[in-house]
């Protein structure tokens, strides 16, 4: 199964849970930015947010450095000295980041995110 293919399939399972959904976001990312070549799978983290409480902003600061920290661990570039995959990479990131949080159901994440993102 190819990668767009495995990722429309992914998001389209009615039993696809929202934490699924997000490493979908971040795969599909890390995939589209060139982070691995079309043979390989594309390197994914799986996001847990169970434990956490999205009405309030500890609970939502906390998934968005989850978020964050995958977006970075999947998206790094694969030496720091080459300065257009120090740039893909960056964007990757924002890139993930972006897709994670607009699949999470929450304003609050939203908002921290769009005031996070924009000091960046």
């Amino acid at each position: 199964m190819n990668l767009s293919r495995a990722f429309r399939y992914c998001c389209q399972q009615p039993s696809t849970s929202m934490a699924t959904l997000v490493t979908c976001a971040i795969a599909a990312t890390a995939s589209m930015a060139g982070a691995v070549t079309p043979l390989e799978q594309p390197p994914s983290v799986a996001i847990k947010y169970g434990d956490l409480d999205l009405s309030n902003e500890q609970g939502v600061l906390t998934l968005y450095r989850r978020i964050t920290a995958a977006a970075q661990a999947v998206c790094q570039p694969l030496t720091a000295s080459d300065l257009g995959a120090v740039t893909r990479s960056r964007v990757c990131q924002h890139e993930a980041i972006a897709r994670a949080v607009r699949q999470v159901p929450s304003a609050r994440l939203a908002a921290i995110y769009a005031a996070l993102s924009s000091k960046s």
